[in-house]
């Protein structure tokens, strides 16, 4: 299989190796220090589920450099230890702060004098002769670890003073489409009691194109609904040409979705742009073959002359805006159960992917809490990429004990 919705986030450890001499002086055995504070630290987080690691752990082919580069930039979590001011251990540092926003953890033994550069990030200090002592610096990393995940902190001071920078790795598209769910958890016995299936909140990984047997398409719009043209790479071009009616030579004869989309600002009486958030219904078209019912045309970026689009203020409006919709006594006659939504402003460099998703998703848990009489059953997000799927298994874990995940809950579609 390509993915797996249960997600372990990875912490890259960077270190001195073995015996080394600190600046104060003392010989300390880091190996001890990894294996005794560092590993048992991060691995004792109890609020996600994270694999520490070395580089010298990392056992696969490849230059050491560009494994550890790669670790740097890909990992969740950095805990650096400065304790030798190694140049090494400084350079990889200066890497992790310039690839990502965070977390990273800096500790230190003794009261090493701090270089000026980064005399201004907290530091915590450890005693590597008192090992009574390590149990409660254990537990301060593990907040520090905690505290980071869960608020999405910034800790790197490029970022901090280049808020808008944007750098991310390739994201390789996922093939298997593959629908993987977690049951809302405050719910479950509630609606178990009342003999009502229970209400999950899933991932559909892979193209959209391939996805069957869902009843809702939301459609990422911009504030005009003027639907992508049928060859560009989007979702909004997707749906429009795969609902179109189309000739034996896959020409189209019937635009249906855009058509249904403008008699629908007709007969509502709406002029472009419409409201930021706004969720405008429509037929499916010929997707209704694959199990769509309904395409929901979301009003998620707002277009600029001679600036491109950019997403609306508040994402999570277009999520409560949609479920509010496909729950009202208008959308009742089409049985809606089941709804996909893109993930809409990740793309960006003016929002962090991982903020965004997490936004959106937290949306769609809250309204199904809330929301226990309505007839939506399953919220799915889809991942189109190895990327996509990883900020939003990272979002998922975010919630904790409100969602449980079970292995019969992923259904893969061939």
């Amino acid at each position: 299989m390509d993915t797996d919705c249960m997600l372990q986030l990875t912490c890259f450890v960077i270190m001195p190796f073995g015996e080394k001499t600190d600046a104060d002086g003392r010989v300390i055995d880091f190996n001890d220090i990894y294996k005794g504070l560092i590993k048992p630290a991060v691995e004792g987080v109890t609020e996600f589920k994270i694999n520490c690691v070395r580089c010298d752990e990392i056992h696969e082919p490849g230059i050491i450099q560009e494994k550890m580069i790669r670790s740097i930039q890909e990992a969740e979590v950095v805990v650096a230890d400065l304790s030798t001011l190694n140049p090494n251990v400084f350079w990889e540092l200066g890497v992790r702060h310039a690839l990502a926003r965070g977390v990273t953890v800096l500790i230190r033994s003794g009261d090493v004098k701090i270089p000026f550069d980064v005399r201004d990030i907290d530091v915590i200090l450890y005693n590597p002769a008192r090992l009574s002592e390590l149990q409660r610096t254990q537990e301060t990393i593990r907040e520090y670890i905690t505290q980071g995940l869960r608020l999405f902190k910034t800790d790197s001071p490029v970022y901090k003073h280049l808020p808008n920078l944007s750098v991310s790795g390739d994201a390789r598209e996922l093939t298997e489409v593959q629908k993987c769910r977690f049951e809302l958890q405050r719910l479950k016995e509630r609606l178990k009691k009342e003999n009502r299936p229970g209400k999950f909140l899933g991932i559909v990984t892979g193209n959209l194109d391939r996805v069957k047997g869902i009843d809702v398409w939301v459609n990422s719009e911009n504030t005009h609904m003027q639907m992508a043209r049928f060859f560009e790479r989007s979702i909004s071009s997707l749906i429009r040409y795969r609902g179109a009616r189309r000739d034996a030579t896959g020409n189209v004869v019937e635009d249906v979705i855009a058509d249904a989309l403008a008699a629908e600002m007709k007969k509502r009486n709406l002029t472009a742009p419409v409201a930021p958030g706004l969720v405008i219904p429509t037929t499916s078209g010929n997707l209704d073959s694959r199990g769509v019912k309904r395409i929901y045309h979301a009003a998620a970026v707002i277009g600029q002359y001679g600036m491109g689009y950019t997403p609306i203020p508040n994402l999570s409006t277009c999520i409560s805006a949609a479920l509010d919709l496909a729950s009202s006594a208008e959308e009742s006659p089409y049985d809606l159960k089941s709804i996909v939504f893109p993930l809409m402003g990740t793309g960006t460099a003016q929002e962090a992917a991982e903020r965004v998703t997490r936004d959106l998703m937290g949306a769609a848990l809250r309204f199904l809490e809330g929301n226990p009489d309505s007839p939506i059953r399953e919220v799915f997000f889809l991942a189109f990429s190895d990327r996509d799927l990883r900020i939003c298994q990272y979002a998922i874990q975010s919630f904790g004990n409100r969602l449980k995940f079970q292995p019969e809950d992923i259904v893969s579609q061939v």
